[in-house]
């Protein structure tokens, strides 16, 4: 199964290997809690956090290579494969945190440089495919050796809907109670609450809006103007 950089290839046994950018990362065997669901967390290194609301959530993967890192999810049931350092190369003091009442169907959250940090709001409703990738995977410098592409956060407000396949992209920010478009790219801080954010990369193409869960139709059954 490929999901942005990331491979999962399950071998005959049921033993899972996960490859970052063509590397092996580790292998695994599925655990099972006690209601029978498979959950997964792997920690390398000192003085790690995981914590997450719900134990044995099946649809988190938790990997941390490094140390005095932070994982933290206090919402229910969030589907996500978080991904702080690598083997190759374990990082220190990153954090990624969500916020309660937060949902996602899935999302892949990538930290590989020292103090970097991804944290999503309270309420937040996250579709499927997203990426958010808080560092770059290979480095870029000008012609005097300085490093141009220094990952440090991504900031995700509370009431955000990210819609399908989003890519939020490393120091970058999305305020209160807006909505990213399906297949948009977020590559810069939107300070601005209330807005539709679309495109790529992605812009403000509608303010002042807000949004809920609710299906449309619903929503205009109880609103109608008979």
């Amino acid at each position: 199964m490929k999901n942005g950089l990331v491979r999962k290839v399950k071998s005959a046994d049921g033993k899972r290997t996960v490859y970052f950018c063509g590397v092996k990362l580790f292998s695994y065997c599925a655990k099972r809690n006690r209601a029978g669901r498979k959950a997964f967390v792997s920690i390398k290194g000192t003085n790690n956090s995981v914590s997450c609301v719900e134990e044995g959530n099946p649809h988190l993967r938790v990997l941390v290579c490094g140390n005095d890192n932070v994982v933290r999810i206090d919402a229910k049931g969030f589907a996500a494969d978080v991904y702080i350092g690598a083997p190759d190369c374990p990082v220190s003091n990153c954090s990624v945190v969500v916020g309660e009442n937060t949902t996602s169907n899935g999302v892949q959250i990538m930290l590989l440089e020292n103090g970097s940090s991804v944290t999503i709001g309270k309420d937040c409703m996250l579709s499927a495919g997203i990426v958010m990738q808080g560092s770059d995977t290979h480095c870029i410098f000008d012609e005097n050796g300085h490093l141009l592409n220094v990952g440090k956060s991504i900031s995700i407000g509370d009431h955000v809907w990210c819609g399908r396949d989003v890519k939020i992209a490393k120091n970058s920010a999305v305020s209160d109670n807006c909505i990213i478009g399906m297949g948009s790219i977020v590559t810069k801080v939107f300070a601005e609450k209330n807005c539709i954010i679309a495109g790529v990369p992605a812009k403000v193409v509608k303010r002042g809006v807000n949004w809920s869960r609710q299906r449309p139709q619903s929503y205009l059954n109880e609103n109608s103007m008979e």
